[in-house]
């Protein structure tokens, strides 16, 4: 077996372990210690810490060992840090943080998506497109130069990816569907859209840590086979009101999917 499988392995047990309480801060582990326990080279063990030093969990000091370090240090946002406290006694709380977090977030990410939508549309009204762009004739016609529409780029403009994405979930809750893993990865694919359609690369930058979110609730069994008509009418509504350029409506609709979760999961 190589050497990366085998690392990663022991990187996880032990990771999971630490955001789950079971390592406690301050808590001093040997190489080789950690050598017996998992039947693993000195090699391997190293890699494994090295793994877990990167996330913030240890701290190695010569003579002293692999020290367990405080949740005050973790890389929090990491989706590997993520993954193991979803699959750690802690996956209650970590939940709970997680969906707090989409309820700061998401919809200032979607009013500021529907401001860029609308600021787009107010560029294109006053003919604010491609300064390179050719001309019309003077007669109103196309000029023989001019590229015919349909020789466009393929890529859709973010908004209808959203709108697809929307309209994908919509049809698969409606067909029951909402534990499989077409509905789980169009969620996830809806969320990361809205994420980047904001323009913002601080709220861009969070779209992995999103992903982990959608799917750790599903690996926990907190998806409903039927989604309730509420939330994928409200997926809808977002992605229609960023569409249009209303900022209130798509951060209402925004706040209003991660509130219904947050409740269903007793965050408040």
């Amino acid at each position: 077996m190589p050497a990366p499988v085998l690392h990663s392995e022991v990187a996880r047990v032990l990771g999971e372990e630490i955001v789950g309480g079971v390592l406690p801060a301050g808590h001093v582990l040997s190489l080789a210690g950690i050598e017996e326990r998992f039947s693993r080279s000195r090699t391997v063990v190293r890699e494994a810490v090295r793994v877990l030093e990167s996330l913030g969990l240890v701290v190695p000091k010569r003579r002293v060992g692999v020290t367990v370090q405080p949740s005050s240090a973790w890389s929090v946002l990491s989706p590997q840090v993520i993954a193991w406290r979803l699959a750690s006694d802690a996956r209650e709380e970590q939940l709970r943080s997680l969906t707090q977090l989409r309820r700061a977030v998401e919809p200032a990410a979607a009013r500021a998506a529907a401001l860029r939508a609308a600021d787009e549309e107010a560029d294109g009204a006053r003919g604010g497109g491609d300064p390179n762009a050719t001309p019309d004739s003077a007669d109103g016609a196309p000029s023989a130069d001019a590229p015919d529409v349909d020789d466009a780029g393929d890529d859709p403009r973010p908004v209808d990816a959203l709108l697809a994405a929307a309209a994908r979930l919509h049809e698969l809750g409606l067909r029951g569907e909402g534990t499989g893993e077409e509905y789980i990865e169009a969620d996830v694919a809806f969320h990361g859209l809205l994420l980047r359609a904001s323009g913002n690369e601080m709220f861009a930058a969070l779209e992995s840590t999103i992903a982990e979110v959608l799917r750790g609730r599903a690996r926990l069994g907190r998806n409903p086979e039927w989604p309730t008509r509420r939330a994928l009418d409200l997926h809808l509504e977002l992605a229609r009101a960023i569409e249009e350029g209303l900022a209130e409506e798509a951060e209402a609709a925004a706040r209003a999917i991660a509130g219904d979760v947050l409740r269903e999961i007793g965050g408040e």
